[in-house]
Order: C-alpha cells, then sequence, then structure tokens
C-alpha cells in the first residue's frame, strides 16, 4: 500500500515538473532566421576616421591630418594661403 502511494506521488511529482519545464519560454533557445541576425548585428568600424585639421598661424591657413582614431597627427602642416 504504501509502495503503490510512493509510486503514484512520483508518476504525478514527475508528469507536474516535466509539464511546468515545457511551458517555460526559451527566447533564446529560438533559431534566429539570416534577416534577423543581421537587424540585431553590431556594426563595427575598423577603419580609421581621418579629418584634415585647419589652424590659422601669423595670418597663413594651414592644414593637416589628423587620426581621430588613434590621436595621432598625420604628415606635416601644409599652407594653403
Amino acid at each position: 500500500m504504501k509502495n503503490e502511494k510512493c509510486k503514484k506521488f512520483l508518476t504525478i511529482s514527475f508528469l507536474a515538473f516535466s509539464l511546468s519545464i515545457m511551458l517555460i519560454p526559451y527566447n533564446h533557445i529560438q533559431a534566429s532566421s539570416p534577416q534577423q541576425v543581421r537587424e540585431n548585428a553590431v556594426i563595427t568600424t575598423y577603419s580609421d576616421k581621418i579629418q584634415w585639421v585647419f589652424d590659422t598661424i601669423n595670418g597663413k591657413r594651414y592644414k593637416r591630418l589628423y587620426n581621430f582614431s588613434t590621436r595621432t597627427w598625420i604628415g606635416d602642416w601644409i599652407l594653403i594661403g
């Protein structure tokens, strides 16, 4: 009698546990389509951001390239007039 109650309890417990596991939403397991991957992708830029910097020294205009990614100057000042 006691053995039957134990079996019944274990069976019901196992079924309840199995059902609860099946009802948990697994959003992170769902397969993503290539379109979803592209929409959620993080874009990383690998090229440097280089721009001309202008300055006026003694009334004359100069320009020089500056790499904003590495924070370094490129080349020398060039007189532009």
